[in-house]
């Protein structure tokens, strides 16, 4: 059984038995088919387990035992939400992004079933202050290019260079140290968002 998960840079990584896999490269070998290594080939861990898959996507190769433990369930749905988080800011202007964060991970609990009062998930749970630099970039930069749209062509130079200058002063997103989690104001907020 294989499936694809969105990772961060939205590109699929393929997921056989909750592990996942990365293109080895992007071109496909002789007979269709691509292959694929483990995601944390390039880790610490060095996981050595790789596969090919078909053009019709059935396992040509199935992938040899991995040197780490796989993904949960509920890990796998809530990279897929992050994912449809970063798609729905680029599209709304006008929801906050802590709203559309919140809505996305309530929807895919609420979804997939997934029990929040296991520690397993509530370690899992994905924090809002680590993705709102993330997806304030991806907000701002689909404001900035409707907004480019609308203008003429003849924009002068130095709105161009204005315009460099924000995109970097976006980019350079300031990231604070860790914290503890507060895990009920996190379940609050999901249940705020579910009822609006």
């Amino acid at each position: 059984h294989i499936k694809f998960v969105p990772t961060r840079r939205e590109a699929d990584s393929l997921c056989i038995d909750n592990y996942l896999f990365q293109r080895v490269s992007g071109r496909t070998n002789k007979d269709g088919s691509i292959s694929w290594r483990c995601k944390e080939y390039r880790s610490q861990i060095k996981c050595q387990s790789t596969c090919r898959i078909g053009v019709d996507r059935s396992i040509l190769r199935r992938p040899a035992p991995h040197t780490h433990p796989c993904y949960t369930d509920a890990a796998l749905v809530l990279m897929k939400a992050k994912a449809d988080a970063k798609k729905r800011c680029r599209t709304e202007d006008t929801t906050s992004v802590k709203t559309i964060f919140l809505q996305e991970i309530g929807k895919a609990i609420l979804n997939n079933g997934i029990q929040l009062t296991d520690d397993e998930y509530l370690n899992q749970l994905p924090s809002f202050r680590v993705n709102r630099g993330t997806l304030t970039i991806q907000q701002k930069r689909k404001s900035r290019w409707s907004m480019s749209e609308s203008c003429d062509d003849q924009r002068s130079m130095s709105s161009v260079e204005e315009a460099a200058a924000e995109d970097l002063k976006f980019s350079e997103v300031v990231r604070k140290p860790k914290k503890a989690r507060n895990i009920d104001q996190l379940i609050n907020d999901l249940w705020e968002s579910r009822l609006s």
